[in-house]
């Protein structure tokens, strides 16, 4: 019998006939017959039976415990929706609150948390205060601590609700549980109220007693979360174990917290046990080597290797093997001759003047020393052959400056004057004065036979004497417009004189584009009869003056008369139609108020149009300039003319700036006195440096130097400037429709800002091809960086962009310096993007996404 039950087969599935030829075989091998062998076949018979039937008992009783515990879940999804229900027809006002009675007749408490507790958000609430706020309101109520899980989950939004919805039935229904997963959800662990005792700082507006009961606080949730004694031997090893971790190696670290050993003597057990499985014998963390071993092997694999052999003949040289396997020998070049060697490589006459990368590549062929490349660098940026034959291509522009909007006809006029015009007409004239109004894009244009100050004086004042005196003339400073007769004229007519800067015609943009029209104009008229370009003057004048003006939207006899004029057009249409206007009967007054009202109305429209194109013209021309600026004490390089051909230009100098006249202009010290010239025709001047004998190097920092190709990153505003009183509104919406508006705009505050929001609707998820916490230390920073770095930090921190986190993984942080002299602080992740997943799924198209929102 016993040798039978220990070797018994286990319950098979099979037909009742197929087990007991089972056991007749298997007990003949036991050497068992006749009654012996019988007796023991309806013993294994019976004991599998019963083995069955307790499966069987079994099956059911888990059975009846999942409809059990479906049941449960189904009255408690019913009892939470009527409490709900409730608690709508309270904010209602349709019930009362205290106790009542359900549809059976028994007693139900009603708990309506919402009346003594604003919802939680998660984006302001901090949920362990949040909670501790809802437990003191539960015991003033004295609410039963059953309902305490159900009354919290009606406070809940957001993330919290998401966590209470994913817990089971029975969980959701008990508070500890429902409190333990929300803690541990929005960290708030032994880990993160120990880092908050740890960096926790007073914020505005805190009084020193309320900083001390917050960090007073986190001690004592670190303590309770902790589960350590409350005495001196359980702080003790609580501090002891933290310090500990804090510095061993980060992978030992990892699997202590994750084992979450409560006593010390069992968690330095545990750290035994690890480094004696690792093979490991350096319980810290490992440092960076300074130096590699010449021929140590790297993963298995034969390393390329670059080392400097000892002196020879008494000289050092550097040796390294290139990837094509050819061995390089340099000359390492002591602090006196690195000069030298520089000169030859760059400015002699067998080198070239080539740029950065071309002369170090020739200067690493033979020689080599700390430092090469930066020194390459400096010393070709500030040679002086270099920078004066820059082509002028190579230096960006600056972006193009606002200028005022004139909305008086002729208050400003700008002037200019074409020529000499091949060949001269047959009245003998060769020049032509244009001036163009600002406000109005009015034209106007008189032929001259020569440019003298008197001629270009009683041209303007005929032009004058059809449209009246203007306040202000621009034009650039030509000798006939700058000489002391013109200032006089301008003096006796109250004209105030506005010049461009010299070898900038874009200052005086808008008569040089008329120039331009009116110059191609004639030549496509009078290609016939040449000499006669000064006839067709008035008619070519009549019709730009007629059309409408792409800035404006208007024509200039629009908006300087009110009405369109009488063209060959009109006068054809009337030919061919036979219809003659008839003439309105109205008063001299009326006449007079309606043409005042069509001629304001007309301006303002043109106007709104123009800050329109300005801006687009603008948008376009900034796309390839850049913030450039000089500051008094600078030398640069001015761009000029030569002395033999206008057309071709040179760079001359350095001269010495001065001050700032504007936003674009500068000042500069010449040979003949102080001038005023455009940034555009400006570049910095690199000088040569003094090399000291006596410097030390004291420290390497990173540093980034601003070159001509650099394009400033736009980047967002972090402090508020504008809100809903900044949004234009439409001038055809009525008052209630305004005031409609300005509710919803308040009502949505928060979207109106310049400053970028933030959302949590959507999470990335960033999946690596490697499990081990990608850790980077930290670049040395400058000592004068600390501060701002800092400032930035606090800033983010403030604003919700970062948070602050206790994880493995760690990036670098770097300083740079922007165009604008402000800071950027950036995060070197090139370390974690090289074993990032790339995900191959396609982004959407913005406009795509646009049209399946209009539809």
């Amino acid at each position: 019998g016993k040798c039978g039950s220990a070797v018994r087969p286990a319950a098979s599935l099979g037909r009742p006939d197929m087990e007991i030829e089972k056991l007749v075989a298997l007990g003949t091998k036991l050497d068992l017959s006749g009654a012996e062998l019988k007796r023991w076949i309806e013993e294994e018979t019976a004991k599998q039976r019963e083995e069955r039937a307790l499966e069987r008992e079994a099956t059911r009783e888990a059975t009846e415990r999942e409809q059990e515990a479906a049941k449960a879940a189904a009255e408690r999804e019913l009892e939470i929706l009527r409490l709900r229900l409730e608690l709508e027809n309270k904010k209602e006002g349709n019930r009362s609150s205290g106790a009542g009675t359900d549809g059976e007749g028994q007693s139900v408490l009603k708990l309506n948390p919402n009346k003594l507790l604003l919802a939680f958000d998660e984006r302001k609430d901090d949920l362990d205060a949040y909670i501790r706020r809802f437990e003191g309101i539960a015991l003033s109520q004295k609410w039963p601590e059953s309902q305490w899980a159900t009354a919290l989950s009606t406070c809940l939004t957001g993330e919290a609700l998401s966590v209470y919805g994913r817990l089971p039935p029975v969980d959701a229904a008990d508070y500890g549980k429902v409190k333990a997963s929300l803690l541990k959800r929005f960290r708030f662990t032994v880990e993160g109220f120990r880092d908050k005792f740890r960096d926790g700082k007073p914020v505005d507006g805190e009084t020193a007693t309320q900083y001390a009961a917050r960090l007073g606080h986190y001690f004592d949730r670190w303590v309770e979360l902790a589960a350590v004694t409350k005495d001196f031997e359980g702080l003790r090893e609580l501090v002891i174990k933290e310090q500990f971790l804090k510095g061993c190696h980060p992978a030992l670290a990892i699997y202590l917290k994750e084992r979450k050993q409560p006593h010390l003597e069992g968690l330095l057990e545990m750290a035994d046990q690890f480094l004696d499985a690792q093979g490991r014998s350096n319980l810290g963390k490992a440092g960076k080597a300074c130096f590699k071993r010449i021929g140590e092997r790297a993963r298995g694999k034969t390393a390329t290797i670059t080392y400097t052999t000892g002196e020879g003949q008494g000289l050092l040289y550097r040796v390294y093997r290139e990837r094509s396997g050819r061995e390089t020998r340099q000359l390492v070049v002591p602090q006196a001759h690195r000069k030298t060697v520089l000169q030859v490589a760059h400015e002699s006459i067998m080198a070239g003047h080539l740029g950065q990368a071309k002369t170090k590549s020739r200067i690493l062929e033979e020689f080599f020393w700390p430092g090469l490349g930066s020194d390459v660098r400096r010393f070709v940026l500030s040679c002086d052959v270099c920078q004066r034959t820059t082509p002028k291509g190579k230096v960006p522009r600056v972006p193009l400056g606002g200028s005022p909007l004139i909305d008086t006809p002729f208050q400003r006029v700008a002037i200019d004057i074409v020529g000499p015009m091949a060949p001269a007409s047959g009245r003998g004239n060769r020049y032509i004065l244009t001036m163009v109004d600002y406000a109005t894009r009015y034209p106007d244009a008189v032929a001259l036979p020569s440019i003298e100050t008197e001629r270009v004086a009683e041209a303007l004042v005929e032009m004058f004497a059809r449209v009246g005196m203007p306040r202000e003339i621009l034009s650039d400073r030509g000798s006939n417009f700058t000489s002391e007769l013109m200032k006089e004229i301008s003096r006796l007519l109250s004209i105030r004189q506005l010049h461009t800067s010299p070898y900038h015609p874009m200052a005086n943009g808008l008569v040089e584009k008329f120039n331009g029209t009116l110059k191609l104009m004639l030549k496509r008229m009078c290609s016939e009869r040449p000499k006669d370009w000064d006839r067709y003057l008035p008619a070519l004048l009549f019709a730009y003056r007629e059309v409408p003006q792409a800035s404006l939207g208007f024509s200039p006899f629009e908006l300087l008369y009110g009405r369109h004029v009488r063209g060959p057009l009109a006068i054809l249409r009337e030919v061919w139609t036979n219809v003659e206007l008839d003439a309105e009967l109205r008063t001299t007054y009326e006449h007079v108020l309606d043409l005042r009202n069509r001629l304001e109305e007309t301006c303002k429209i043109a106007h709104e149009e123009l800050a329109r194109s300005g801006a687009r013209y603008a948008r376009y021309y900034n796309r390839k300039t850049k913030e450039r600026s000089f500051q008094p004490g600078e030398k640069v390089l001015l761009l000029l003319p030569t002395d033999n051909n206008k057309l071709l230009l040179q760079w001359k100098g350095p001269f010495l700036v001065t001050r700032k006249t504007g936003e674009v202009d500068y000042e500069i010290q010449t040979a003949t006195g102080l001038k005023l010239f455009h940034a555009n025709l400006l570049k910095k001047y690199e000088e040569r440096g003094i090399e000291k004998e006596d410097e030390r190097q004291a420290c390497a920092v990173l540093s980034l130097t601003e070159t001509e190709d650099d394009q400033p990153i736009p980047l967002p505003a972090f402090q508020r400037e504008e809100g809903p009183g900044d949004a234009k509104v439409s001038s055809k919406l009525s008052a209630e429709q305004k005031s409609q508006l300005d509710r919803v705009m308040r009502s949505h505050e928060n979207i109106f800002s310049d400053v970028p929001g933030k959302t949590t609707w959507i999470q990335c998820e960033l999946k690596q091809t490697t499990d081990t916490p990608i850790y980077v230390r930290q670049y040395p920073l400058p000592f004068a960086t600390h501060t701002k770095v800092e400032e930035e930090v606090q800033e983010m921190l403030r604003l919700g962009i970062i948070e602050r986190s206790s994880s493995a993984y760690n990036a670098t942080v770097l300083l740079v310096k922007k165009p604008d002299e402000t800071n950027r602080l950036c995060v070197d992740f090139r370390r974690l993007n090289g074993v990032l997943v790339p995900d191959s799924e396609p982004m959407p198209r913005v406009d795509a996404v646009f049209a399946a929102v209009g539809n």
